[in-house]
Parts: C-alpha cells; structure tokens; sequence
C-alpha cells in the first residue's frame, strides 16, 4: 500500500507545475463499456500540460529555451473508470529539441501556418491499478508538425478564433517490465507510428483567447519485438481516441470521448464511450 500511495504521489508531483498554467483538469463522468456492455462511472486527474504544447509551447512548458524544452505530465484513473483507460498511472518527462520552420499564408492572409520538427527523449513510467504491471522506459519520439491558425482579421483588436495542430512520426520504447502476477521481470521494447490531430474554436474573456470547442483525434499502432507474450499475445498493439469537448463555463467543460485498441501495460482491448464534466485549475 505504501508503494501505491508514493507512486501516485510521484505522478502528482512531476505534474504540480501545470497547476501555475491552468491546464489541468479533473474529470468525472459515466462511461459504457460496449465490450462488457454494462455502464461504468470514471473519475480521472489528467494532470497534463500537453494540449497546447505546440500551439503556444514558451507558455505551458516547464523549460523552453531555444528550441530545447522539458514537459512533465500524467494521468491517473481512479474508480471503475480504470476498466474504460488504457493505463492507470502514467508519468512522463517530455526532454527534446525543437527545430522551429518558418511561418508562411495559404489560401489568405489571416491563416498562418508553420511546419517544426523536433526529437525527444522521454523517460517514462506506466502501470496498472495495481502496480502489477509496471513498465518503465526510455521513449526515442521524433514528431513532424504543422500549425494552423485563423485570425480575426481585425487590425484594432486582432486574435486567433481557430487554430489546428496535426503532429505525426516514428516513435521507440526501450526499457523493463515487471510482472508481479506472472512472476517475471523481461527487456520491454517495441516501435512504431503515431498521429495526433487537434481542432481549437477559441473566444476572448478577460483578454485572453479561450477554447470554446475542440476536437481530437489520436492513436498509435506499434510492434512489440520485446515483451511478455502470456500479456499481449500479439506483436501488434495500437489505440484510437476520438473526443470533442465544449466549454460550457470559463473554466468547465463537457467532453464525449470513444475510445478503441489495446495498449501496454495490460494489452487489454478497450472499446468505450464517455459522457463527461471536466473542470480547469
């Protein structure tokens, strides 16, 4: 129990930056697993600083300084909504190089668009409810992106009231599992690719530009060359989440978010979708 509690207290503590940029969130909501077919409640802590990282990435980083940056994050499922999450407890540290394009128009002058490209590497812990399941790894990524955004196009009062991120590339996991259930500690390894599309509509309050709606679309599909096969009885894994989240206060939200694949630790194919309320520190 002890080792529970130090391990979330852990994943806290990597994130508690993120508090002081407003970009964290506590969900509750109500999920239906369509696998099990039967309704679920879920309660998360997404403590990420990830959703706007390449739109505004000087704001939401922990360090960024000429194009080197570091981000922590993580994700903890509470309750029953952990049958409806891929993992339980996730924490990672974003390290990376960002190489900055150069901003060009298309189709008019209020869209701006830029092309970066960066490497990162990023240590990296994940685990089941239990902590029966533990990876930890090293995680080599090297994400392509295109930036998007539309302007009002008012001279007087300018903003942005769209803006679109679309990041894709190669990404590789090296590190160990520890299986406390089967009893056996193996290399874990695998490669594969990823793809992340985000849409923001945003408004102005108090003189700041606010996600009125977003849209998200995001998975991965990867090879698993080391890994315990009594687990993932596969050498292929992959994920797909699609969500759409509308604010309906400053700071509160409702999402809808479908969920489908399989992923490390447990392997175990999820195939949900959830209703629910989410508020911003």
């Amino acid at each position: 129990m002890n080792t529970k509690l130090l391990l979330t207290a852990f994943c806290i503590f990597l994130v508690m930056p993120g508090f002081l940029y407003s970009q964290d969130f506590i969900r509750v909501g109500l999920s239906h697993d369509f696998k099990k077919k039967t309704a679920i409640e879920t309660f998360s802590l997404d403590l990420n600083m990830t959703e706007k990282e390449d739109a505004a990435p000087v704001k939401y980083f922990l360090f960024n300084s000429k194009g080197f940056y570091l981000l922590p994050s993580s994700s903890v499922n509470l309750g029953d909504g952990i049958t409806s999450s891929e993992n339980n407890v996730m924490a990672q540290i974003k390290a990376g190089k960002m190489f900055f394009g150069s901003p060009f128009h298309a189709f008019s002058r209020n869209n701006s668009f830029v092309l970066n490209e960066s490497i990162e590497l990023n240590p990296s812990y994940n685990s089941d409810k239990n902590f029966e399941e533990k990876t930890a790894y090293a995680q080599i990524k090297i994400p392509v992106t295109l930036i998007g955004s539309v302007s009002n196009g008012n001279p007087d009062n300018p903003g942005i009231v769209e803006a679109f991120v679309v990041s894709f590339g190669p990404f590789t996991n090296i590190g160990y599992r520890w299986s406390r259930e089967l009893d056996i500690n193996k290399l874990y390894s695998t490669a594969g690719l990823f793809l992340d599309f985000r849409q923001r509509n945003m408004t102005e309050i108090d003189c700041a530009e606010v996600d009125d709606l977003s849209f998200r679309v995001c998975g991965n599909i990867y090879y698993i060359a080391s890994d315990i096969y009594d687990l993932n009885k596969d050498r292929y894994a992959g994920f797909l989440k699609a969500s759409v989240i509308k604010r309906i206060l400053k700071k509160t939200y409702l999402g809808l978010c479908y969920k489908y694949g399989n992923d490390n630790p447990l392997y175990t194919t999820i195939n949900t979708l959830e209703l629910s309320f989410a508020v911003n520190y």
